[in-house]
């Protein structure tokens, strides 16, 4: 009725929020993050994104501006989303909106999803520290290099054989440089890259075999054959202007054999002059080794000259430098005969 007062409304609590939340937070979880945990590079094209914003808040995950998912975070402040990506780069953010309405966006990273293998590396060995035959792949120097390219950044792993053996980082050229200290023996070289988001190409195509030898060959001993042997057998005394020697050393291997009259000797057995190739007091062979290691020296000397220059009631020495594939030498023994 006019003039009446109207019964009392119960009171409404009023909560005004006029405070932005949390913009959101975010990283790629690292059972989806292949590459180093943070750098947003990967290749798994099924990602979980974990993240914090304020509690009870929906937070709303953009992919290129465009909506990839939604999800109300937990009483503790955490948020996870799944969100599956093609090959290529990808620009990410997350924004939260409260109960009130305030809205608040967080910073977009830059996500690198790779799901391609990078190419194979084809391994090369260093020239210069092979003394043998020169890339026949046998030496005596156990510190080798292996050189290569590869993707920008990736790792190179250097196998020998299934035994990983250097680990290096190509630079950004792409070019790699691998130091090896190999044991003695074979082994069969290989590398495989690793880019940054942890694709892997696969071995190389092709394998390098190195085989390391640093063990000198044994000192060669000369035996001259019985047909030319006229004194008693093996007591280095002949009257044959011929002889042939032959013995065994590693297969392959070069003999540089110099037989000489020597004019003065010192004590030991050791010769101290050895004649000069004018005068035809001293000669020079060159012999190789077979597949088996076995060769042979035939030496023959004109009589008359020998005889005429008083050659022909003398000794003579023998001497053999011996090297084999790898590189390795050895002086032989001193034989006179």
């Amino acid at each position: 009725a006019p003039g009446s007062a109207s019964v009392k409304s119960d009171a409404v609590l009023l909560m005004v929020d006029a405070d932005e939340p949390n913009a959101p937070t975010w990283l790629i979880d690292s059972s989806t993050d292949s590459g180093d945990l943070g750098d947003y590079l990967t290749n798994s094209a099924s990602l979980l994104l974990t993240g914090e914003s304020e509690a009870g808040s929906v937070v709303t995950l953009f992919v290129d501006d465009v909506v990839a998912g939604e999800i109300t975070v937990d009483t503790e402040g955490d948020w996870q989303l799944d969100v599956t990506l093609p090959d290529g780069n990808f620009s990410i953010y997350a924004a939260a909106q409260d109960a009130a309405g305030n809205y608040a966006e967080g910073d977009p990273y830059l996500v690198r999803v790779d799901l391609t293998a990078p190419d194979k590396t084809t391994p090369i060995l260093t020239e210069g520290k092979d003394f043998g035959i020169d890339r026949d792949g046998v030496t005596k120097w156990a510190d080798q290099e292996l050189t290569g390219t590869a993707e920008s950044g990736a790792t190179v792993i250097v196998y020998s054989g299934d035994s990983q053996i250097a680990e290096v980082e190509a630079d950004s050229a792409g070019a790699w440089a691998a130091t090896l200290d190999l044991a003695d023996g074979v082994h069969l070289l290989s590398a495989e890259v690793i880019d940054m988001a942890g694709n892997a190409s696969g071995l190389s195509d092709e394998t390098i075999a190195v085989e390391i030898d640093t063990v000198a060959p044994d000192p060669i001993s000369f035996l001259l054959d019985e047909e030319y042997d006229s004194g008693d057998l093996g007591d280095n005394v002949t009257r044959s202007f011929t002889q042939v020697f032959s013995g065994t050393t590693d297969p392959y291997a070069e003999l540089e054999i110099v037989v000489a009259r020597p004019t003065l000797s010192v004590s030991g057995g050791w010769w101290h002059y050895w004649g000069d190739s004018v005068s035809g007091l001293k000669e020079t062979f060159y012999v190789s080794a077979d597949a088996d290691g076995a060769w042979t020296l035939t030496t023959n000397y004109d009589r008359d000259l020998a005889i005429n220059n008083g050659w022909d009631d003398a000794e003579y020495a023998y001497w053999a430098d011996v090297t084999d594939l790898a590189g390795n030498s050895i002086g032989g023994t001193a034989y006179s005969r």
